[in-house]
């Protein structure tokens, strides 16, 4: 109520307020400086928490508009800029949709990710990611009680504010069936590419005679043969099919895998459970053993190992139902914090005690008793294991890598046996990282850890966007 009593009076106006609604008598002196208060406000609102909405008005804005919603990475974290005109200003009415737009999604932290993805995408020339911004951006900024919201910071701007922006939503359903139908288009040109991809793959027989290798993508990831890896994962990752953020990234991935950065690492640990990690090992001649691990994208299917490769694509494809063009990384990422079955990714965490709580039960047997997993410790090049931005359990500290780990990556691998020998085991592991790294793996719980995971994860999101990539030929010609 302060809040829009405030905004009234910077412009020399009173107005009584009920609730969030304010209730105004002829508004004599609307006008710019009273919308621009209004939006003042409106931002104050948004960023009562966290610096989520930036304003910025600018001469002129594209394709005839004069007023809009972007994102940038700012602040650490996806930030929504607000650009207006001065034409904006003198017909308020214009602001209503992108602060309804803002006020729908800003509080989604995870959302937002994918929101800047889209925004790249686009931006790539994607023109599956322009209809699905599209239709999103319609979507959201109608919401009724959002425009309702943005409504009562500019009722003293401009009279009749409700008639006026009921002027503006009048073609509302037309608006959505036209966006609704290049998604739809969209959806299914992407389905179609999809089938061209498997055809060309069927006709060349380079998958098949790839999986008739006497070494399987297992062996070589024990034998830490990554150029062997590299090339492989080339072949079979399905790049004609992704959109830009998504190809450039695993391309990133697979050059991080062919030539590993040694001098920006990071270390972390995992709680292994034998029921879904399936270890390799290799048997060497001195009777040490080398590691490596797999994503469950790669244990839980049938087949050798190198055919189980085939999920990169068969994982991702388009039903008929799938009304959804774009297939994002930052929703991956997302799905494997929900749900890590069948994931391309393989979790860490900073946090010894977190680990702990996903190490597998031991077996009891009759006479004897098996491990049920372990504690695992890596130190991999920092583009290929990351924080988990897009996940909503922050308090678990997770990082991500994707899809395998390295002998050359184990720092440290050891069972446990029982429950009671767990707190000795993690202690064993937390130092023999301590010796071989200089890092030390600390509990880390409470809120400062939490906004310290938040700003890690914003600024290796920000490098992802940054990196080099691909555009939209590669990852969408079939809508040229």
């Amino acid at each position: 109520m302060r809040r829009l009593l405030w905004a009234a009076q910077v412009v020399g106006r009173m107005v009584t307020v009920i609730g969030m609604v304010t209730v105004v008598g002829a508004v004599a002196s609307a006008g710019p400086l009273e919308a621009q208060a209004g939006l003042v406000t409106f931002a104050s609102h948004i960023n009562k928490y966290a610096a989520a909405l930036r304003l910025e008005q600018v001469e002129t804005l594209p394709s005839g508009k004069h007023a809009e919603v972007v994102m940038a990475m700012e602040n650490s974290r996806p930030t929504y800029i607000l650009r207006y005109d001065s034409a904006a200003l003198a017909q308020p009415e214009l602001l209503i949709r992108p602060m309804a737009y803002v006020q729908t999604v800003y509080l989604n932290l995870s959302a937002s990710y994918g929101r800047m993805e889209l925004q790249y995408n686009a931006s790539m020339g994607s023109r599956a990611a322009m209809a699905d911004r599209e239709y999103q951006d319609l979507r959201f900024s109608y919401n009724l009680n959002a425009v309702r919201f943005a409504k009562s910071f500019l009722a003293t701007a401009t009279d009749n504010l409700d008639a006026k922006v009921d002027a503006l939503t009048a073609h509302y359903e037309e608006e959505k069936a036209r966006t609704q139908k290049l998604v739809n288009q969209a959806a299914k040109e992407v389905r179609a590419k999809d089938r061209k991809l498997q055809k060309a793959r069927s006709e060349s027989g380079i998958l098949d005679a790839l999986e008739a290798q006497e070494l399987k993508l297992n062996d070589l990831v024990v034998r830490n043969d990554r150029a062997g890896v590299a090339k492989m994962l080339e072949a079979y990752l399905p790049f004609d099919v992704m959109e830009p953020f998504e190809a450039k990234i695993w391309a990133q991935w697979v050059e991080a895998i062919r030539h590993p950065d040694w001098k920006n690492t990071v270390v972390a640990i995992r709680g292994v459970d034998y029921e879904t990690d399936k270890v390799q090992r290799l048997q060497l001649a001195d009777g040490s053993e080398k590691l490596g691990f797999l994503s469950t994208v790669l244990t839980k299917n049938q087949g050798n190992y190198t055919r189980r490769l085939r999920s990169l694509t068969t994982n991702r494809q388009q039903s008929e139902d799938d009304i959804k063009p774009t297939k994002l990384l930052t929703d991956q990422y997302w799905n494997h914090s929900a749900d890590p079955r069948a994931s391309n990714f393989i979790s860490f965490t900073l946090d010894p005690q977190v680990a702990s709580g996903f190490v597998g039960a031991p077996k009891f047997k009759k006479n004897s008793i098996a491990a049920g997993g372990g504690v695992l410790a890596v130190r991999m090049d920092s583009r290929r294991l990351f924080p988990n931005m897009s996940s909503g359990l922050q308090g678990e500290i997770e990082y991500l890598a994707a899809l395998i780990i390295f002998p050359d990556e184990v720092v440290s691998y050891k069972e446990i046996m029982s429950y009671q020998d767990s707190a000795r085991v993690i202690e064993s592991v937390v130092e023999e990282v301590k010796a071989k790294t200089g890092v030390t793996l600390v509990e880390q719980s409470g809120s400062l850890a939490e906004e310290r995971f938040a700003k890690a994860g914003a600024e290796a999101f920000k490098r992802q966007l940054e990196a080099p990539g691909f555009g939209a030929p590669m990852c969408s010609g079939i809508f040229r």
